[in-house]
């Protein structure tokens, strides 16, 4: 703590007034530099928010990417089964077409032999 000079009737009053005057300055720095800390803080606080915001975004973005995906190969699974169960019906009704066929020339032929 700073020392005063006693002169008559107490201490030096210039020297306390000085003390006084510098300690306000001070103070008034001081809280000059709390509000401008205060702002910074606020902010600071106010981008990390928007930061925290886009990450959860980011997130939101990215599952739903991640969904997408798996609903698109799941149609392309489903997609190749029915194609290729289509390829064997398709095999299965030209079989069946060329017996047909065949069934209907040998009953032509039995028909126009029991018609002779």
């Amino acid at each position: 703590m700073k020392g005063f000079n006693i002169v008559d009737k107490g201490y030096d009053k210039k020297q306390v007034n000085d003390f006084i005057n510098k300690t306000i300055k001070d103070e008034e720095v001081l809280i000059n530099k709390i509000k401008s800390l205060k702002t910074e803080v606020n902010s600071l606080n106010k981008k990390i928010e928007l930061l925290n915001n886009n990450n959860e975004s980011n997130i939101i973005i990215d599952t739903a990417k991640s969904n997408a995906n798996l609903i698109i190969n799941d149609a392309l699974i489903k997609a190749n089964s029915l194609e290729e169960k289509s390829r064997k019906i398709e095999l299965e009704i030209n079989k069946l077409t060329k017996k047909l066929k065949i069934l209907s020339s040998d009953l032509d032929i039995f028909i126009d032999s029991i018609e002779k």
